[in-house]
């Protein structure tokens, strides 16, 4: 993303587009909600320092859910004011069961699947069918089994078991 928008109307598809993953989004609505939430009950208890931590907590949760789940950057970097509109526009129309229908208005999918959260709109992502190499989750699972003395290699998912000798033919057995 490296445009500036003039307009909300113009930098509502790409924040959805960066936002296109269900798990980006429910990040999103969790930490918004816990935002306002915090900066609610700072202002009704008088405590500045909850308005404060408000913002914090919501970034806090937010930013790391793009390059943990988006692989890109939050929009917030380019268009501070904007994003902050759209973290609330997504979060009503997740409230209100639109959510799915604005992806669909622009051309988007909403199941984060087509690679549509990229920065290059044409890019498709592979299908999990396709996907070539072990999960994050799969390398993690090994770097704990090797710490521990367990590690499973790629080609062999039961390390334990000894390998198989192929026996040469040198007459029957005894």
């Amino acid at each position: 993303m490296s445009q500036k928008f003039k307009t909300f109307k113009e930098f509502w598809p790409e924040y959805l587009r960066l936002h296109s993953k269900p798990i980006t989004r429910a990040v999103h609505y969790a930490g918004t909600l816990g935002g306002i939430a915090l900066a609610a009950t700072g202002i009704i208890i008088g405590a500045p320092a909850l308005i404060v931590a408000a913002p914090v907590f919501t970034y806090g949760l937010l930013f790391p859910s793009h390059p943990i789940f988006e692989k890109n950057r939050p929009a917030t970097f380019k268009n501070p004011v904007m994003s902050v509109g759209g973290d609330f526009k997504m979060l009503f129309c997740f409230l209100t069961g639109k959510i799915d229908s604005e992806f669909k208005k622009h051309g988007l999918d909403p199941t984060g699947r087509t690679g549509n959260n990229q920065n290059d709109p044409a890019a498709v992502r592979p299908a999990a069918a396709e996907h070539k190499g072990p999960s994050l989750l799969a390398g993690v699972k090994n770097k704990l089994r090797q710490a521990f003395g367990k590690a499973k290699t790629a080609s062999n998912d039961n390390a334990s078991a000894a390998p198989a000798v192929k026996r040469q033919n040198k007459g029957p057995r005894p």
